[in-house]
């Protein structure tokens, strides 16, 4: 059976050692592979191959969605359990509301930045890999939680 754990108020109580371990975790599913593979493509000279151009992209999305993941995906995530909400939501809500923020950001802090690309490619890419990254996390949650099979799919 699958044990619930509620507060007095009603709301669940996300539990924190699974919830960091598998907020760790979920990029670094396709991001350590990528990586390791981008190093394998480097040491046996396959530039522009297909693989490379397909393992490129995982690498990438690892190294620039970090830091919005961490800043605006965690405590999204956090409350979508909290409050027995959706993660899928949480993680298109958290990218989407990310967008203003790291576009300033390039814009203060980068020279020459161009910002209508770097929209396009954190509304584009930033929402498929959140959906990813959304999907490990709640897998990797609700097994190190050990929810059920039955338990409330995010």
């Amino acid at each position: 059976m699958t044990e619930v754990t509620v507060s007095d108020d009603g709301k669940t109580i996300a539990k924190i050692i699974p919830f960091i371990a598998a907020l760790t975790l979920a990029p670094l599913v396709l991001g350590a592979p990528a990586w390791g593979l981008m190093w394998l493509s480097e040491e046996f000279n396959l530039y522009f191959s297909f693989v490379n151009f397909i393992v490129v992209l995982p690498a990438l999305a690892f190294f620039f969605g970090i830091p919005s993941y961490i800043v605006f995906g965690a405590p999204a995530f956090w409350l979508a359990i909290r409050h027995d909400g959706s993660t899928a939501a949480a993680a298109l809500v958290a990218n989407t509301v990310s967008i203003p923020f790291i576009v300033l950001c390039f814009y203060l802090f980068v020279e020459h930045a161009e910002i209508s690309l770097l929209i396009v490619l954190y509304l584009f890419f930033g929402s498929v890999f959140a959906a990813i990254w959304r999907w490990f996390f709640g897998k990797l949650y609700r097994r190190f939680a050990k929810e059920g099979p039955n338990a409330q799919r995010n």
